[in-house]
């Protein structure tokens, strides 16, 4: 086989995928093994005839002491080579030490992939190009069936994944080139590479399964195994994809509301639903609250079902990644506590009824996200990147906008007390609050949902109703802090 078979297979995966066009940012994940280099090079080939632009990404896990530096310094020299810009970075080998508990395999590629889609954000590469290839993703389908999972599971790695996120696409263009046609276009064009010596280590099942199981197979049932896996894995994901299209209106017919990481779903809707469907509706909801489905199994979708069901007594649990659902008699939500959020409760709280009175305070030590449960509301805030093409005008009550050097952390969220004074925004000199609620009409039923915003035991915000002057943007303003009081959520039950 020579150079111009793999390239051929190579460019026609790229043009029925539809991976790159003309003008395109390619950032290639290099790690110095076999696979990614011999990527990097049929790109750099490629790239001539398209054409589009490239960049190397490595980073450095510090898992192998010495060796990933040599690593580092190996894909850096092969850039300089090449005359390509390179972004390498390396891990602080003690983050590995204090790390959460889980597979280290699972969190170096969850660093990988931050670490992509940061250099791909901040220099605007429209594409992400990774090595992945045909005996991969069969490793991938065998792992997969083996552990029990689903349609989705077993329809392998996808040739394109849009990420959203961070608009670019992570693109796989040797999905269907096999290890043995990538190892012989190393060898005709004698291209050196690195050595992973883990990927020997029998102690991972991906590892025992590509050196021990696939070939028994090979030897004992169907030498090609591995092209029957892909092929397995392409009608899987075709019929991955229908069956998904379809649940999506089933899904929005489902949904009450979605605000960030809170989802509600209708209980009545949910009970009379076929098992399959019901499972793909939790799956889909949870996913739209997390982002993704990683550390999600059968048996956390099963223990939601039995909560639906009444199989379960409590009316909350509890999933990987802070994943939080509860169940009332008509709802059913999903929601994300993220480790952002800062609380320190301070007082006593109890429940509120036809504007009964509520106390609750709490500390929020930095931009995040804070939960008040008594009164069922979210507030977020962030810093803003930059203070171009925004209304900082207070047209929504629910969003308020500070100048940073204004506010000073830790911030305080109460209710409010008899007595608080604050200087409404667009208005001449302070007034209680309570006479603010009385000019403005405000309910007082709504008025227990109104919580204030303290800076230095100062109000800055009646939430959901107006800033206070002192901390409004104006002309000098040069950094700019958002908040947002968000979307009801069910109470607790029991």
């Amino acid at each position: 086989m020579d150079r111009y078979q793999i390239l051929k297979k190579m460019h026609q995966t790229i043009t029925e995928c539809n991976m790159i066009h003309k003008g395109d940012a390619v950032l290639v994940g290099v790690s110095g093994g076999p696979d990614s280099i011999a990527l990097l090079h049929l790109l750099y080939i490629v790239s001539g005839d398209i054409p589009f632009t490239l960049g190397v990404a490595h980073l450095n896990h510090s898992l192998r002491p010495a060796v990933s530096d040599e690593d580092a310094e190996f894909v850096k020299s092969m850039a300089e080579s090449l005359n390509l810009p390179y972004f390498i970075k390396k891990i602080d080998p003690n983050y590995w030490k204090t790390r959460e508990a889980g597979s280290l395999e699972e969190k170096a590629r969850e660093c990988r992939y931050a670490f992509f889609k940061e250099i791909a954000v901040r220099h605007q590469f429209s594409r992400v190009a990774l090595a992945h290839h045909a005996g991969d993703n069969a490793e991938l389908v065998l792992m997969r069936l083996i552990r029990g999972s689903g349609l989705l599971g077993i329809s392998g790695i996808p040739p394109v994944r849009e990420d959203v996120g961070g608009g670019y696409r992570i693109i796989r263009p040797l999905i269907r080139c096999t290890r043995d046609e990538i190892m012989d276009f190393l060898d005709r064009e004698r291209l050196k590479c690195t050595n992973d010596a883990s990927n020997n280590d029998l102690r991972f099942l991906r590892n025992r399964i590509r050196h021990r199981l696939i070939p028994f197979i090979e030897a004992s049932f169907n030498k090609n195994v591995e092209q029957a896996l892909n092929r397995f894995a392409d009608i899987a994901r075709s019929e991955e994809e229908w069956i998904h299209s379809v649940m999506e209106s089933i899904f929005q017919s489902t949904m009450v509301k979605q605000e960030g990481a809170l989802l509600t779903l209708k209980m009545d809707e949910l009970k009379s639903a076929h098992p399959a469907v019901l499972r793909r509706i939790l799956r889909m909801g949870i996913e739209s609250v997390k982002g993704n489905l990683r550390r999600i199994g059968f048996t956390h979708i099963e223990r939601t079902v039995g909560l639906i069901k009444g199989i379960h007594s409590p009316k909350e649990i509890h999933l990987p990644d802070h994943i939080r659902i509860i169940m009332d008699q008509s709802l059913l939500t999903i929601q994300k506590r993220t480790l952002e959020i800062n609380v320190a409760r301070q007082k006593p709280t109890c429940r509120h009824a036809k504007g009964e009175s509520v106390l609750f305070q709490y500390l929020l030590k930095g931009p995040g996200v804070l939960i008040i449960e008594e009164i069922g509301k979210i507030l977020r805030v962030r810093r803003l990147t930059s203070k171009r093409s925004v209304d900082y005008r207070n047209g929504d009550g629910n969003i308020a906008f500070f100048d940073a050097k204004k506010i000073h952390f830790p911030l305080t969220i109460r209710n409010v007390n008899p007595g608080d004074r604050f200087h409404p925004l667009g208005l001449q000199g302070a007034q209680k609050v309570k006479k603010f609620f009385i000019d403005h009409k405000v309910s007082r039923a709504d008025r227990v949902l109104s919580p204030i915003l303290l800076s230095q035991n100062r109000i800055i915000w009646l939430a959901g109703h107006r800033i206070d002057d002192s901390v409004k943007v104006d002309g000098s303003t040069r950094s700019v802090m958002r908040a947002e009081l968000s979307l009801d959520f069910p109470y607790k039950n029991g």
